[in-house]
């Protein structure tokens, strides 16, 4: 069984740093409004954009196919 630490004060520095980042990270993304169900929307946005998508277009003439 492992011991951990008693205290946040006993815990080695560079942890501190890595919930201290992603405690401002997320605290950024809940002043810019980005969590939660009515910003789906826009996170979908985000995501496809970040990561590309295909589109595929069929053009018909008058003739048809």
């Amino acid at each position: 069984m492992r011991d951990f630490p008693a205290r946040f004060d006993d815990l080695p520095e560079t942890k501190l740093d890595a919930t201290d980042h992603f405690m401002d990270r997320f605290h950024h993304h809940l002043k810019e409004g980005e969590i939660g169900f009515a910003t789906l929307p826009d996170q979908v946005h985000r995501k496809s954009v970040k990561k590309g998508f295909d589109f595929t277009m069929m053009v018909c003439g008058e003739s048809g196919l």
